[in-house]
């Protein structure tokens, strides 16, 4: 299902007046409020909804209003907990030794977003050495946290969740000794922690300093987590747009976009579909839409096609729809997926590339589908979920 063009509009931190416009347009005659708040949640965008309808002085119901303004303090009060938990964490992991790196959301809060409410976030994830990776789950887990019980391949990614509750609020955190699953589609290749702490930057957290990737690592991270992972993974959420375009916003000046250009060039094909979600500043557009003004079809709809959703979630489709949706996903979300450039490449990926990817899906959930139990659980126990707010 596609996002209400509202919401892509407030997919970044930083206002301003052509997107105040094109926001006050959406909203005259707009009449699916609640729908709206309900999606907002979802993809994790309440705050900055909340943010940018204000400061458009968008016409909203009273009524609505008061409930994105309930959700927005709500984030404030979950994330000054998660921010209090990470400060203790990383102090533990100091004190033992052990070199780590704070990704996206709990990173993007002190050097992105002016406050951390702006950014909800449903767990908070680091990344340490992988021969780091057990010690630095057992001093969490000595600081009152438990293991989840969830089978986790022992080659994945980051290790077991850990839970526990503060003041009531469910906090989790994820250990990372990888970036991404390497053993499946699209085959991303790897981060190493070393070179990765080499290019790193340093960010204050109520007097404690922390370490997240630098620039150009930060945003090919976020756009890899946000829209390449693999595809029984979660969906897409907006909030990850609005990471990649408020951190582009911000560091522009400071971005090297000649070695983007040579390390991360699919980068250069996928920056201008953000465009269409809400506009880039000026200066960005100029630099980042030069010879790319061909509107893709499809904006910010997301893939909806098996593994993404299982056939019990998707019910209500005939056979042929659940095909087509599998195999002809969206032309924006495939561009952005498969990071391509040109028509040539488009159709490649379009006809060959993407049915060749969905019939590796095919083949390893087949001893699944073989077997006793129903078709629509296929991959259950092989499915593993991110977070995409995270």
């Amino acid at each position: 299902m596609a996002t209400f063009p509202i919401l892509n509009a407030c997919a970044r931190v930083k206002g301003h007046a052509l997107q105040y416009e094109l926001l006050k347009d959406l909203c005259t005659n707009f009449t699916q409020w609640d729908a709206l708040l309900e999606q907002a949640e979802i993809h994790g965008m309440s705050p900055l909804l909340f943010r940018h309808l204000n400061a458009a002085e968008c016409p909203c119901p009273d009524t609505f209003k008061r409930s994105l303004r309930l959700l927005y303090l709500r984030h404030r009060h979950v994330n000054a907990i998660l921010m209090k938990t990470l400060r203790r964490i990383l102090a533990a992991l100091e004190k033992e030794g052990i070199p780590n790196l704070v990704l996206k959301g709990a990173a993007l809060c002190h050097t992105i977003y002016p406050e951390s409410a702006l950014r909800p976030m449903r767990d908070i994830d680091l990344m340490v050495p992988k021969e780091e990776a057990e010690h630095a789950q057992s001093v969490v887990k000595s600081l009152g946290f438990a293991e989840s019980d969830a089978p986790i391949p022992p080659d994945h990614f980051h290790l077991p969740s850990l839970h526990t509750k503060i003041d009531g609020i469910p906090v989790c955190i994820e250990l990372h000794r990888g970036l991404f699953a390497d053993t499946c589609p699209p085959y991303t290749r790897p981060m190493e922690f070393d070179d990765l702490r080499r290019t790193s930057v340093s960010f204050d957290i109520d007097g404690l300093t922390a370490y997240t990737f630098g620039n150009e690592e930060m945003l090919w991270h976020l756009y890899k987590h946000g829209f390449c992972m693999p595809l029984s993974y979660d969906q897409y959420k907006t909030i990850n747009a609005a990471d990649v375009i408020s951190f582009v916003e911000e560091k522009f000046d400071e971005l090297n976009w000649e070695r983007i250009m040579i390390s991360y060039p699919e980068l250069l094909h996928v920056l201008p579909l953000f465009h269409y979600l809400t506009p880039w500043q000026r200066k960005v557009e100029d630099k980042i839409m030069q010879g790319n003004k061909a509107r893709p079809s499809g904006i910010g709809h997301p893939f909806q096609g098996w593994p993404n959703l299982r056939l019990k979630e998707q019910k209500g489709k005939s056979f042929w729809r659940i095909l087509y949706d599998t195999f002809l996903p969206s032309e924006w979300w495939l561009r952005m997926y498969y990071g391509v450039s040109g028509r040539s490449s488009y159709y490649r990926h379009r006809f060959v590339t993407h049915p060749l990817h969905i019939l590796w899906w095919v083949r390893l959930y087949a001893p699944y589908l073989s077997e006793s139990h129903p078709a629509d659980e296929a991959g259950n126990d092989i499915r593993v979920n991110r977070s995409s707010q995270s």
